[in-house]
């Protein structure tokens, strides 16, 4: 670059810093970089991006089909909602007839089955 475009640049950047909300988004900046540093995430971020990690995890998550729990998160979290409030309620001890019952629930043997499906799908490993 010619001194006549480094001159140019320092211009525009002098201009850009004339700006109060352009200083005070290059201080928020800053601070992140250093919470970020202090904290260790830095140097995590940094391993990340430079050794292609990420690219390795999107391969990995797309080749085994992981992409759909990215895609399904609305519908999983939401279900997960439901489950911490089921699980609030106040349980009686079922007697084995409800507990029969409630196996042979069309919700709950779908679940049970999902829910089999991912054990089965860990232990593969």
């Amino acid at each position: 670059m010619s001194i006549q475009g480094i001159q140019s640049e320092l211009q525009e950047i002098n201009m850009l810093l004339e700006d109060p909300s352009t200083v005070a988004a290059i201080k928020k900046t800053l601070q992140l970089i250093v919470n970020l540093e202090k904290s260790g995430i830095l140097d995590l971020l940094l391993a990340l991006t430079e050794k292609n990690v990420i690219s390795k995890v999107m391969e990995i998550m797309i080749n085994t089909g992981s992409m759909r729990i990215v895609d399904n998160a609305d519908y999983l979290l939401d279900k997960l909602g439901e489950a911490t409030m089921m699980l609030r309620k106040p349980v009686n001890e079922p007697t084995i007839a409800e507990l029969l019952k409630t196996m042979f629930d069309k919700e709950t043997l779908s679940g049970l089955i999902r829910i089999l499906n991912v054990i089965k799908a860990l232990g593969r490993d």
